[in-house]
């Protein structure tokens, strides 16, 4: 069961989330449209992270799995 005061539980939220965000990676790599006028709005070729407090923590796990990552920053 997954609950706070389950010891597994931050260790699952916080590799869910990276993986999370490495889905998020893929989607922008295949050029995503999100303003609909046809043309991709993020650039698949420079995609970066920035993490501060928590989000540096899935930002380890995400820079150790997502070679496509062009630099990263972990506070």
């Amino acid at each position: 069961l997954l609950t706070p005061t389950n010891p597994d539980f931050t260790s699952t939220c916080l590799r869910e989330t990276a993986l999370d965000y490495r889905q998020l990676i893929r989607e922008i790599q295949q050029n995503i449209d999100l303003t609909g006028d046809g043309r991709p709005d993020l650039d698949p070729n420079s995609i970066q992270y920035l993490g501060q407090s928590l989000g540096a923590m899935y930002g380890t796990l995400l820079t150790a799995l997502e070679p496509s990552l062009e630099a990263a920053v972990l506070n």
